[in-house]
């Protein structure tokens, strides 16, 4: 299942909440799924 259709699955439930309030859930859930991390440092302490 891509991310594409598990948000497709809930929208149904979702429809039963006040219609903005659906679309602000799944538009957090699409920023989530499109998520791309970000190379950074892990696990290193600063310098003191």
């Amino acid at each position: 299942m891509n991310p594409s259709d598990a948000i497709e699955a809930i929208e149904k439930p979702l429809s039963s909440l006040p219609y903005s309030l659906s679309r602000h859930i799944l538009e957090h859930l699409r920023k989530l799924t499109s998520h791309e991390p970000v190379p950074g440092i892990m696990g290193k302490k600063r310098g003191r």
